[in-house]
């Protein structure tokens, strides 16, 4: 655990300093603000080689947010690896997770820039769903779907 533990310690480290941040981790959580206001999140999993990074999108405000949220979580082209989940405040997160041992500060950079631009087109296409939801005013065939919430 303390290998893992200093090798993330040196990783964030590393990031920070190569993006001008000084910012350190702590206690296997790394937060990162952007200047528009998102908060990122890269946290050391305890249990294992993983790091999670994650970020809120919005919140959950309604059955077919949901919906539409767990149908862009089959769009692999979209999501390039990165998945949407609930937090535990109910808020939708933008999730992706990468293993520490082969993860170096260039290529954790090169995650977070990518999925900020993920972060873009799913928000984007959250909000088309959103407008077309509410100028059509018709409440979604559920019986169509295998989709249960």
């Amino acid at each position: 655990m303390h290998e893992r533990r200093a090798h993330y310690d040196q990783l964030m480290t590393a990031f920070a300093r190569r993006l001008g941040m000084t910012t350190q981790p702590d206690t296997g959580l790394f937060l990162i603000e952007e200047a528009n206001g998102s908060r990122w999140s890269v946290e050391l999993n305890e249990s294992s080689d993983l790091i999670y990074i994650s970020t809120s999108l919005l919140l959950a405000e309604d059955k077919n947010t949901l919906k539409a949220a767990l149908e862009l979580n089959q769009d692999v082209d979209l999501l390039r690896g990165a998945f949407l989940g609930l937090s535990q405040s109910g808020d939708l997160q933008l999730n992706a997770q990468a293993t520490l041992r082969f993860t170096d500060d260039l290529a954790l950079e090169n995650t977070l820039v990518n999925l900020m631009q993920i972060r873009e087109q799913v928000c984007a296409r959250l909000s088309e769903t959103k407008s077309t939801q509410t100028s059509k005013a018709v409440e979604p065939d559920w019986s169509t779907t295998s989709i249960r919430l």
